[in-house]
């Protein structure tokens, strides 16, 4: 009934992820990549965010690391049991959201190959954590049994998903839209997966096409622009001062995060359940969408990488390796400068909607309220604090000058009218001149 709880327990989740952070970092990398991971990841201004919207992003992230925490725990020791709390805990993490099935595929391959050992004891290791993830898949199962669904089933939106994100007409770098072709697809699969995807790989009409738009998708993961989905980031910080003060986002984690991942390919047998939560985002996102709120984990699991990559550079300046330490910062202004891409000129910041969004769900109806009371200057009031957030493009706007965009025309038409209302606000409380004006 209170969705505070809700912020609450995601607050406390979210304080739990900077934990694990620096937790993994210190176990792979050392103190001073955990010192540096662990203040990284608290001054991220993306994480804290994503702990106050009604998403899975923040729940999904802690899972995420504390699924590496565990797999790092259960290869670095003899006790067979600890395979039994990772499947517990991924068959958990599957519950929550399926986007950890390639993560947690992976992990029954290196509970085979990477920790070694007999065969036997290999096939006790994978059927131990195989009884784990059944055993939290339980109530899952039990559910779809008594509503009829099939008993495996998860979501029932993949087919749809996989088709509005896939098909040949499709901009990631907008973000996500309708596909002119998804309800003709969806008839002809009946909703069923596998065909859905057959048909929306027809829509290309060459291999290169489809090829083209999978690195598109990969360039716009790795680009700075937090891509929003349901909420903002950037509108956010208009409101949320300490989103505007934290000073870490994917502009810093990006590069560094690229030039870490480089940097530890040496510690990959020790380092390989960190890798795979990128490795997994990332493949999420080229099946999906690059949306920010998919690519949060990843963000996350790049904070230690990052860290690596400042420690590393400081040890080679320090030891006098000027060679190595020039070349790695060759590296970080070529990533920095792939990641720093300028947006499209059709994706605007901060769209109109999230403006429209905010004045329609909060301003408005507290005017109105005011209005209904006869508080002329109370409803003029609240006009004006939603006019503090009025975009400077629209402040700059001259009559009789041409409009750049439909953003800009859907914005001048929202202050046109919050501008008039509170005009007549402001004349029926007597404020005539300022009314006027």
């Amino acid at each position: 009934p209170d969705v505070r709880w809700v912020f609450a327990w995601q607050c406390l989740l979210g304080a739990l992820t900077n934990l694990l952070v620096y937790l993994v970092a210190r176990r792979l990398f050392g103190n001073v990549a955990a010192l540096i991971s662990g203040v990284l990841a608290c001054l991220c201004g993306p994480l804290l965010f994503y702990d106050l919207v009604l998403l899975r992003a923040s729940p999904i992230t802690c899972a995420s690391l504390a699924l590496v925490w565990l797999v790092l725990k259960a290869v670095d020791s003899d006790r067979i049991h600890r395979w039994f709390w990772v499947g517990l805990a991924g068959g958990a993490a599957l519950c929550l959201k399926t986007v950890f099935a390639p993560f947690l595929a992976a992990v029954f391959l290196c509970a085979f190959l990477v920790r070694g050992g007999a065969w036997p004891l290999r096939v006790r290791r994978v059927a131990v954590f195989v009884a784990g993830l059944c055993l939290a898949l339980v109530p899952a199962i039990a559910r779809n049994l008594l509503v009829g669904v099939p008993a495996l089933s998860i979501t029932g939106i993949n087919a749809a998903s996989f088709v509005v994100l896939n098909a040949e007409d499709y901009q990631p770098e907008i973000g996500c839209m309708v596909s002119r072709h998804t309800m003709d697809i969806m008839a002809k699969s009946d909703g069923q997966s596998l065909p859905a995807v057959v048909e929306t790989l027809k829509t290309h009409r060459f291999a290169a096409g489809y090829v083209g738009l999978l690195w598109r998708k990969f360039s716009v993961a790795w680009h700075w622009y937090e891509q929003p989905n349901n909420a903002n980031f950037y509108y956010y910080r208009l409101h949320a001062g300490i989103l505007r003060w934290l000073p870490v986002t994917f502009l810093v984690l990006g590069p560094l995060g690229l030039a870490g991942l480089l940097l530890a390919l040496p510690t990959w047998r020790r380092s390989w359940p960190l890798y795979l939560v990128v490795m997994s985002t990332v493949f999420v996102m080229l099946a999906g969408a690059a949306l920010s709120r998919f690519r949060i984990p990843m963000q996350a699991a790049l904070v230690p990488f990052a860290a690596l990559t400042v420690v590393t550079l400081a040890e080679w300046v320090r030891a006098r390796r000027l060679v190595p330490a020039l070349l790695a910062l060759l590296a970080l202004a070529g990533f920095s400068a792939w990641t720093f891409r300028p947006l499209p000129p059709q994706v605007p910041l901060i769209p109109c909607s999230d403006y429209s969004a905010a004045y329609q769900v909060y301003y408005s109806p507290r005017a109105v309220g005011a209005i209904q009371r006869s508080d002329w200057q109370g409803a003029a009031d609240v006009l004006a604090e939603s006019l503090r957030y009025e975009p400077e493009a629209v402040r700059r706007l001259v009559p009789g000058e041409g409009l750049r965009n439909a953003n800009e025309a859907g914005l001048a038409d929202l202050y046109s009218q919050v501008h008039s209302r509170r005009a007549e606000a402001l004349r029926h409380a007597g404020r005539t001149i300022e009314a006027d004006r």
